[in-house]
């Protein structure tokens, strides 16, 4: 952590709600100080010297400026993350450590923003500080600022958007610095991917960052790609999002700058009664808390998470203790590195019975046959995609003797009352899949769950659940997730009945109390699973 550098241990769960971690009087007290101590820095005297406000006065910078304008200026830390409050003046402050940089060192400098009028801020920011001040006026490039009106059009020019500076070396040579803003603003993102990835370069800062999505985002680290050890990557901006900018976070590879209200009230930059009026309105807690959203957040194309990585943890399991007869589902693999995978459930445990990605499909209906007679699974209860590759599956079990159903999950549901719920039968077994491990069902532990993280849902035009495709979560990058697949195919079929023992009807009481108490906040009511 850059800043604040409290002296206090700050736990990894606590990195996504610091502010409502760190205590007010401990935070009060290290900011009282700080205010102090920055005055004693020689990079704070600086920007006193070189920058001014907007009524002419000396900028003196507030610790969290600071702390912004120097992992900028100095470029210490290759890779940096600035989570700060709306209207602290970050933005103003980044562009001022870029300036001072570039006309310092001959580098070429990429700021990624959302839209070009975010980044039309950031470069007005720079060409007014430099018609203000002669030194960084005098090596500006194919500009001349010497009157007001040339700064009035450049300020205006809406195609503008690299700045060049001339910097005379130590050994006479001149050198240049620049700054250029690169868009992600169009209506396509595969445009947006294929226009970032015309550029390249060794420092990259994007402009609020987490309005970028993780498909965009990594089109912009690859910028970095083929620089070397000596790059840069600063990311800036609010957590609107638990994307990209929220794992950055939690990685201990990036240093982190936290600025919320609470800090700004401290230095100065923000007066109480302003605050009190923010409460009022929406967002706050990302505005100005720079709290990251929850788990199950929506994101900006609509989808929510079917399980939060919180979930899956508390359903994680070291016990196989099966209560009862099991389930059987199969998703064998269609292509590539995609696996054929054999899951088997119990009432209150599911485990992964069989994966790999090389075997063939006939021998696949072997390893099926098998785990049907190793468990003593009754064969109603057995599943088995039947699109694509798995179409012969469901007659080859037929010939060993064991007629597990072929089940094609694009379907309509069988039922009225799912037809109404759910576009297709994969979302109805998805579904059913959330509301097991909701009330209690568990997971042998295998790392192949995790793919469960990666399931999205939202409501179509009728208001039915509708699943992420495959084809779209291939778009985004996302492996075909064949464990979930195998798992959801479990709720295809009834379970047997079977005789309950005193343990599994308690286990089954609090599945159902588990149930209950989350119906109101569920969006949907799954039943007979």
């Amino acid at each position: 952590m850059l800043f604040p550098q409290v002296n206090i241990d700050i736990p990894d769960e606590m990195l996504e709600n610091i502010g409502g971690f760190i205590p007010p009087e401990v935070l009060s007290s290290y900011i009282a100080e700080q205010i102090e101590e920055v005055k004693k820095d020689e990079f704070w005297h600086s920007g006193k010297q070189y920058f001014m406000n907007e009524d002419e006065s000396e900028w003196e910078m507030s610790p969290g400026e600071l702390a912004i304008f120097k992992a900028i200026l100095l470029r210490q830390h290759p890779r940096v993350e600035i989570c700060s409050s709306t209207q602290y003046g970050k933005t103003l402050t980044t562009a001022r450590g870029v300036l001072a940089r570039i006309v310092t060192f001959p580098e070429e400098w990429l700021l990624v923003v959302p839209d070009l009028k975010r980044g039309k801020i950031l470069l007005n920011y720079m060409i007014q500080d430099s018609y203000n001040n002669s030194y960084f006026k005098d090596k500006l490039v194919g500009v001349n600022l010497a009157e007001k009106t040339a700064l009035n059009r450049l300020l205006e020019e809406k195609s503008k958007v690299k700045l060049t500076f001339q910097i005379l070396g130590d050994d006479t040579k001149i050198r240049y610095g620049s700054v250029e803003i690169i868009s992600c603003d169009a209506r396509r993102k595969q445009d947006v991917i294929n226009s970032i990835m015309g550029f390249g370069g060794r420092n990259v800062i994007q402009e609020e960052a987490s309005l970028e999505d993780d498909e965009v985002d990594s089109g912009i680290f690859r910028m970095l790609a083929g620089k070397g050890e000596d790059t840069f990557l600063c990311k800036i901006g609010n957590p609107f999002y638990r994307n990209h900018f929220f794992k950055t976070w939690l990685n201990k590879n990036y240093h982190k700058i936290f600025i919320d209200y609470r800090i700004g009230l401290l230095e100065g930059r923000y007066v109480e009664s302003f605050i009190e009026e923010a409460k009022t309105k929406p967002k706050f807690d990302i505005l100005f808390e720079c709290r990251f959203p929850s788990e199950d957040q929506i994101d900006t194309e609509g989808w929510s998470p079917l399980i939060t990585e919180t979930e899956l943890k508390n359903a994680l399991t070291d016990t196989w203790n099966p209560f009862g007869a099991l389930t059987l589902g199969a998703d064998p693999a269609d292509s590539g590195d995609n696996e054929s995978v054999i899951v088997e459930r119990a009432r209150n445990v599911a485990r992964i019975k069989f994966a790999n990605s090389k075997i063939e499909l006939i021998d696949f209906c072997g390893k099926i046959s098998d785990a049907i007679d190793e468990d003593k699974i009754d064969v109603r209860t057995g599943s088995v995609d039947k699109i694509g590759v798995g179409a012969m599956i469901p007659g080859e079990m037929r010939q060993l003797g064991k007629p597990i159903q072929g089940i094609n999950v694009g379907e309509s549901c069988d039922t009225t009352e799912h037809k109404v719920q759910f576009v297709n039968k994969r979302a109805e077994f998805a579904w059913a899949v959330r509301e097991w491990i909701s009330g209690g069902g568990k997971l042998f532990r295998d790392n192949r769950w995790y793919q469960l993280l990666n399931i999205k849902y939202r409501e179509d035009t009728k208001r039915k659940l509708l699943l992420m495709s495959k084809k779209e979560m291939l778009r985004k990058g996302i492996s075909s997730p064949d464990a979930f697949d195998a798992l959801s195919l479990t709720f295809a079929r009834p379970q047997v009945f079977y005789t309950k023992t005193l343990e599994q009807e308690q286990f089954e009481k609090r599945m159902r109390q588990k149930q209950l108490k989350g119906k109101d906040k569920k969006p949907f009511k799954m039943t007979g699973y």
